[in-house]
Formats: structure tokens, sequence, C-alpha cells
């Protein structure tokens, strides 16, 4: 038979006019359609034809096939009227494989999936529902699994994902919503610290966790209830007059320092120190605020803060009655400040154990009652730096009921001849003022002294006219004067 005498693509026989028995060519061609039309194969990996096969049972045979398939090597197998039929594929054939529930297709060289291996530039993914221009990649569904590909499979274990912005002010970041309302956010939100943050109802946030891009200190911006963080490191913070108290206060820019040095401190002293020190750095302007200090730092260490050391008057903290208390043990070192304020009491105050050193230059103004007082047992003022004194008070040192003032090489500077109304050193009741190798440059007016009940100055033997004023100092009642 020429090649004439069969259909160009399933090579079905025609009938022809001269032949005899034209019903089995028909029922051959019959035969052929029902197995490779519509066709649904059992399976595509089996070498030896199944012992019991169904009428209709069709296969693709498998590489190395033995038996009634030998030699048929990936062709398709039909049982048909007791016999196997093979049919040799065409490019393009396409037939669904039942064990794998996969749609296959003939390349000319083999069966493959016709599932693509790529996806390329596609605009809109949708599962589960329709993929929008808001979200072009949109999955509806209960589970979603993304695994490494094993170092057995051609890969390496392990597994990155990776989500990138063009730059540090853009954002990155998770939303978990309820009802399509954000409430929680987990990202690089508007710069590259890791932020974490939860809203009550997606319009209003509040920051949780803050990392430090820089440094990776963690922060609690509003706090903690009953947890302390554990520095591993010391700390820096940061205030500045351009700052917001609602920053982490982690960098010396307007984006990051708190705005107040009472929210400072508070952070500060919500710590666990660990053993190490914090340090406060506030910029240069005025800051009007009166700042209590009570009860000791969890995990020792020490608390510094520290305006301008070279030029205290570029950072003047104006306040009114205290300017800074210090109680019940609490610690605290200082330096680089102008203490001033039209209606101010006191600026420096410790009581009930507390200590403050002066370590860093610092510049007193006017006051109205005194510029340091000292009160209670252990209570103690360390001036460990030069400073200034340009403004009258009452009393220079108020020490009363235990306190201590120490006083060791530094130079004080009096300029413009301040006046004490009520003397330079008021001290009773077992109180105690040690000068040692202390020079006063200038000249002040006002009673040098008064030591009462016990009290004791020690100059070192500085001579009775050491201490600024113009006019004798007094001891009674036990008070001494050294």
């Amino acid at each position: 038979m020429s090649s004439t005498d069969f259909t160009a693509n399933l090579s079905l026989p025609y009938l022809l006019s001269n032949q005899a028995q034209k019903h089995v060519t028909l029922n051959e061609s019959l035969r052929a359609l029902d197995g490779l039309v519509q066709a649904s194969i059992i399976s595509r990996t089996e070498t030896d034809p199944p012992p019991s096969p169904e009428e209709g049972d069709r296969y693709i045979v498998a590489a190395t096939a033995t038996g009634d398939w030998s030699g048929q090597d990936g062709k398709l197998a039909l049982f048909a009227d007791g016999g196997w039929l093979f049919f040799t594929p065409q490019t393009g054939w396409r037939l669904w494989c039942e064990a794998e529930s996969l749609s296959l297709v003939y390349d000319g060289s083999d069966w493959v999936t016709d599932r693509p291996d790529e996806l390329q530039n596609i605009t809109r993914l949708g599962l589960g529902a329709s993929a929008d221009a808001s979200n072009p990649c949109l999955a509806k569904l209960n589970a979603l699994l993304f695994t490494a590909l094993y170092d057995g499979e051609g890969g390496t274990g392990n597994l990155y994902a990776k989500l990138n912005k063009e730059a540090a002010t853009d954002t990155l970041s998770l939303l978990f919503q309820t009802g399509y309302s954000t409430r929680a956010e987990i990202g690089l939100i508007g710069n590259d610290d890791v932020l974490f943050k939860v809203s009550p109802d997606g319009s209003s946030f509040y920051e949780g966790i803050r990392i430090d891009r820089e440094t990776g200190q963690v922060s609690f911006p509003n706090g903690t209830d009953n947890f302390r963080e554990r520095l591993t490191a010391n700390r820096d913070y940061y205030v500045r007059s351009d700052g917001s108290d609602s920053n982490t206060g982690l960098a010396d820019n307007s984006g990051d320092a708190f705005l107040t040095i009472g929210k400072a401190l508070e952070t500060a002293r919500a710590l666990d120190v660990n053993g190490y020190d914090v340090t406060i750095h506030v910029g240069a302007g005025t800051y009007t605020e009166v700042i209590t200090l009570s009860g000791e730092q969890v995990g020792g260490g020490k608390l510094f803060l520290v305006g301008d050391v070279s030029t205290p008057s570029n950072v003047e903290l104006n306040s009114s009655s205290f300017t800074l208390s210090l109680e019940r043990g609490a610690r605290l070192n200082i330096g680089g400040f102008r203490f001033a304020g039209a209606s101010l009491t006191t600026p420096l105050v410790v009581s009930s154990g507390a200590q403050l050193v002066m370590d860093g230059a610092c510049e007193f103004d006017t006051s109205s009652y005194s510029h340091m007082t000292a009160l209670d047992p252990g209570s103690t003022i360390l001036l460990e730096a030069d400073y200034e004194v340009i403004g009258d008070t009452g009393r220079h040192f108020r020490i009363r009921y235990g306190g201590a003032v120490t006083c060791a090489s530094i130079t004080v500077t009096l300029t413009d001849t301040p006046d004490f109304s009520s003397r330079f050193v008021d001290i009773i009741e077992l109180s105690r003022l040690s000068v040692s190798a202390v020079t006063y440059s200038g000249s002040a007016t006002g009673n040098r002294y008064r030591a009462l009940s016990g009290s004791l100055i020690d100059t070192g033997g500085g001579g009775a006219s050491f201490l600024p004023g113009h006019s004798a100092g007094t001891t009674s009642s036990g008070g001494q004067y050294l």
C-alpha cells in the first residue's frame, strides 16, 4: 500500500474502492481512533506489560521494555482485541497521565510535561483569586511553603528570601492585617533600622521595638512592662533641640535624637546596664526642664549627662525651682552646662544618699537660694572639674544633716564679683566640706562660711580667708574650720 493509503497524522488506513472486507480496515481505523483521540494513559514508567490488562488500557512504554513491549520504547501501547497495538507518536501529540495527574506532550523525541519551565515577564499572577493592578501577585490559600533545594537534589540545602528597596528613605515591610486593616508592621520603615510597629485600628501606629542599623542596639520606644533591656556594651543617647521624644535617641540627628533630657534619662533608667556606662549627649540650646532622679540604676555602671564641656554656655538648663535633683541613692555624672533661670532656686540638689559628680566644666548663673545643696547622710557632691560662678546667690554650698561636698585639684572662676548674700558655705548638723588644692580665681562678696553643730570645713590649712567672700566666717556648736 502507498503512503496515500493512510491519513497524514494518525496513519489511519483508508477504505479503498477495490478493497475486499472493508470492515476490517474500518475497524482498524476506529480502533486507532479510540486509542488516540482524547488519550489518557495509565502510566509511563512500566517496562513490562501488565499481566491482566483490560480492553482499552493504554501506556507509554518506558525505556528498555521487555516481553510483548520489547523494542517499543516511547510508543503508545493500546490493549485491544486481546493484543497490544503500538503507535509511534508525532510531535505535538498530547495525552493525560493518570498515575501522575499530569498532561504530557511529545516534543519530537520524548514525552514531557506541557507545564512551562519558565514564566517570564508576566504582569499578573493570581492563585485562588484574581490579581489586579494594586496586587499584581495575589494568592488566596490556607498554607504556603517554601523549602530549600536539598544538597542531594543538586541544591545547597539553604534558602534565602530576599526583599529589596531602592533607597534608605523608602519602606520595605511586612504588614499583618485583620479584615485587610493593618495591625502590625515589621521592616525597614523610612530608614534602615529594623522596626516593629503595632496598630489598634490600621491608622495609629506605635513603635514596640527598634534595632539600630549601626550598632545593633535594641530600644523599646514605648517602654516595657516588667522587662528591662540588658546592655552588652556601653550605650549613647542624644538630645537635640530639634529632636523628638518619639525617636529612639540613638543617633545625633533630628530624626533619631530625643527632644528632652527627661526622656533620655527615663529611657536610660529603664535599662539593666549590666555594669556598662550610659552617656546622654545634650546638643546646643536652652532646655527648660526640672529633672528628678530617684533610686539607683539597675545593673550598676555610670550614667553621664554631657553638654558642651568646652563652652558650657552653649547648653543652658534654664528652669524654675530646682534644675536637677538626685535622691534615694541615684548616681549621676554631669558636665558642660550653664545653670540659669529667672526664678531659679537651686540648680543642683542631692539627698537621701544620692551622689552627683561634676566631672566636666559648668557655669552657675544667679539663683535665689543656693547653687548646690547636699542633704542627709551619704548624700555627696564631688566637684572634679573646673567651673565658673557668674551669678549671685544666697549660698554657693548648702550642706545639711550629714551631707558632704568634696572639691579637689580644680579652679573655680568667680566672674563679675558674685555676691553670696548669706554666705559662700553654710554647713550644719554633722556635715562636711573638703576643699583640697582648689584655686579660686576672682573675687566675691558675702560672708565666707558658717559651720555649726559638729560640721567640718576642711581647707587643708588654707587659712581663714581661703574661701571666697569679703567678711570672716564663723563656727559654733562644735562646728570646725580647718
